[in-house]
């Protein structure tokens, strides 16, 4: 088994799919999903990656944690993978950040039970200078 992760653009990803798991939802990029600056949708497609990686565990096609989101600042975009980044704001990619692991990690009708552990990528000591 490999060991999962969360590529948000493409939901869950590295997970065994077989004929009781055979695919995941696809979800919008982070680029994309944070200009909308609805902390609402944020929280609702952390929901649906957070109900699909449960999902995954519970068959026995992947562990419990993931990486997810991306929370580098955009500062340059010649980087090439700011698509993977929630912008070059730190208040919003701070609030994108908070939302999308709360509602990765708890589901609305039961938010004292943890769906999927969350890490955040490159949080610090992966600084690009221009």
């Amino acid at each position: 088994m490999h060991e999962p992760f969360v590529f948000h653009c493409a939901g869950i990803n590295h997970v065994d799919f077989t004929s009781n798991t055979p695919y995941a939802s696809n979800t919008a990029l982070p680029i994309t999903t944070s200009c909308s600056f609805n902390r609402t949708l944020w929280r609702a497609t952390g929901n649906q990656l957070g109900r699909e990686a449960r999902a995954f565990m519970n068959a026995g096609h992947a562990y419990s944690t993931y990486w997810l989101p991306v929370i580098n600042i955009v500062r340059d975009p010649r980087w090439g993978r700011i698509i993977e980044c929630a912008g070059e704001d730190p208040f919003a990619t701070g609030e994108y950040a908070v939302n999308l692991v709360q509602g990765f990690e708890h589901a609305p009708e039961s938010p004292y039970t943890l769906q999927a552990s969350a890490c955040c990528k490159h949080f610090v000591a992966n600084e690009l200078e221009a």
